[in-house]
């Protein structure tokens, strides 16, 4: 529905999230390195950073990219994307030779105790992955049962 509501000419829903991001940048350019914390960022949003057009003040906490970036900084926001993306694809080159996604040849055994080994990972860190762009639109980071379902996702994505 949100993806469909940029071509309606009468939804200003994803209007208002444009303008929401654009202060969130705001903010996140005024106090780069410690943020404003925890508690705040809605309070100063609302007060020096709301456009007109943007009727809530919470419009941009569901973002969790721009809240992590605005309530403890910019390398809190690093560290994270740092640690998922070493998480989700640091241990792909540790596989073995045989791509779990390549086609069997003619005469070839389809099902490779590789394969079946990487499976419950791989199927993890697909769920890790959908968490982290749900997180751009709903949030959910930092919601107890959204947010410990990605750690839980991201610890069991792991290869060892």
């Amino acid at each position: 529905r949100r993806a469909f509501s940029v071509a309606n000419v009468n939804d200003f829903s994803w209007r208002k999230r444009v303008a929401a991001y654009e202060g969130a940048f705001q903010m996140m350019a005024n106090k780069p390195v410690i943020g404003f914390g925890w508690s705040r960022p809605e309070r100063v949003y609302d007060g020096f950073y709301r456009a007109s057009k943007v009727d809530e003040g919470m419009a941009f906490q569901l973002n969790d990219y721009f809240t992590l970036g605005t309530a403890p900084g910019i390398p809190a926001l690093v560290c994270f994307l740092v640690y998922t993306g070493l998480s989700l694809i640091g241990n792909c080159k540790q596989q073995t030779s045989a791509s779990p996604w390549s086609f069997p040849q003619s005469g070839e055994v389809t099902s490779s105790p590789a394969t079946w080994r990487l499976l419950p990972a791989m199927i993890c860190r697909v769920g890790a992955i959908v968490l982290l762009v749900g997180f751009w639109f709903d949030g959910g980071l930092l919601r107890l049962a959204t947010g410990s379902m990605f750690w839980i996702l991201m610890e069991l994505g792991q290869e060892r």
